[in-house]
């Protein structure tokens, strides 16, 4: 069992927050519109390490009963407890014509899935599992430069050269921004890595034969 809470209490110079939760597997999302996914996305987690000024979670999650009343949304981390074990559960749970068709699942419409090591490990366990017991692709999408971190990850999950063609073939990552400029990123992306580390990040990503996106 993934530990309840673990010792850490804040992450990118945040307090963590954790809370229970349900589900992390959404298969029916609206980010099918926006051609990110066909459908499926998950996220570990509902408020992100990163402090984006034009976020759109916040005004998501202001009604939501486990939000400090006293603390605006982007001075937390919220993570959901037990996030990888109802991750296992809820793809168990699928019919197995839904685990065996080639869909795309998009992560993450809440949280930036690479904001830290401790967020990189965390993917690097969700998308082996996705990888493991589906015949999905997974695309992630992140304002950090450490994408390249998960994909190694990926690779060293095991030795067999299937599973690093695997991991080629269905991983699709990319970065985001609002701007190449580092300066302005820098007036409202607060945190984030520079623009450049983040295309540098994906330039070496594509060097190395990932599938990458913009």
């Amino acid at each position: 069992m993934t530990p309840t809470a673990p010792e850490r209490t804040t992450m990118n110079g945040k307090s963590v927050l954790f809370r229970p939760a349900k589900t992390v597997l959404n298969m029916h999302s609206k980010f099918q519109d926006k051609l990110l996914c066909d459908g499926p996305t998950f996220s570990m987690g509902d408020a992100c390490a990163y402090s984006c000024s034009f976020c759109y979670v916040p005004d998501m999650m202001r009604k939501a009963a486990y939000v400090p009343k006293d603390q605006p949304h982007a001075d937390i981390v919220v993570r959901r407890e037990n996030a990888l074990d109802i991750l296992r559960n809820q793809l168990r749970g699928l019919k197995r014509e839904v685990r065996e068709q080639p869909l795309v699942v998009y992560s993450s419409p809440l949280v930036d899935c690479a904001a830290n090591m401790d967020l990189v490990r965390e993917t690097i366990d969700a998308c082996a599992h996705i990888l493991l017991t589906t015949e999905w692709h997974i695309r992630l999408l992140s304002k950090s430069n450490l994408l390249p971190k998960v994909a190694t990850g990926l690779l060293n999950v095991t030795n067999d050269p299937p599973w690093d063609a695997l991991v080629r073939e269905r991983m699709i990552f990319g970065v985001s921004t609002g701007t190449l400029s580092d300066a302005q990123a820098a007036a409202f992306e607060q945190g984030c890595p520079k623009v450049s580390k983040r295309i540098e990040s994906l330039h070496w990503l594509q060097d190395e034969g990932f599938r990458t996106f913009g």
